[in-house]
């Protein structure tokens, strides 16, 4: 990355197969536990992605170099800042999201942020209140779902409907017979 090289990677994808083509690496980031691979699409100047580095299965080191666009890079920061690094929308705007937790679930979520900007804050009846200024997705609606019937989402009404439409999925697919 330092000498601003391109990079033949073979790398197994969600549904393991495996491809093996030229890519443009621009950073290392962590992400929920995880080291990823920054990197800008060949294609697509202004589209940037992740690999996950337990995914990698080889790397060779290519002959040609790449130009390191400031714009892209700063975009894939905002990426990672905004918690959208691993989804495939480029650019989605951050919104206030409010959900309640009982007090027990306090220890789990200090210990797991769903991301930076999250705080926990203790009602007086000793109920949570947590707050983050997060991209409202699918990785979202996951972590909310994670914690099954103890997290209710108080806001934005679309993340809450994300995961009411989730959860009348799973009811239709439990009650077949």
């Amino acid at each position: 990355m330092r000498k601003k090289q391109k990079v033949q990677i073979a790398y197994t994808d969600n549904w393991g197969a495996i491809t093996n083509k030229p890519r443009i690496p621009l950073m290392v980031a962590i992400n929920h536990g995880e080291i990823y691979i920054g990197c800008v699409s060949q294609h697509h100047p202004d589209k940037t992605y992740a690999l996950k580095l337990r995914r990698i299965q080889s790397v060779k080191l290519l002959r040609e170099q790449f130009v390191e666009d400031p714009k892209v890079v700063e975009i894939l920061r905002r990426r990672i800042r905004t918690g959208t690094l691993l989804s495939g929308d480029q650019d989605q705007p951050c919104e206030k999201v409010v959900i309640y937790f009982p007090g027990y679930a306090k220890n789990f979520l200090q210990e797991r942020p769903y991301h930076p900007s999250m705080k926990i804050k203790e009602l007086p009846c000793g109920d949570l209140h947590v707050t983050m200024n997060v991209a409202v997705n699918g990785l979202l609606k996951q972590w909310v779902m994670y914690y099954g019937s103890i997290a209710e989402v108080l806001k934005p009404a679309k993340l809450r409907q994300m995961v009411l439409d989730s959860a009348k999925e799973l009811v239709g697919m439990y009650e077949r017979e």
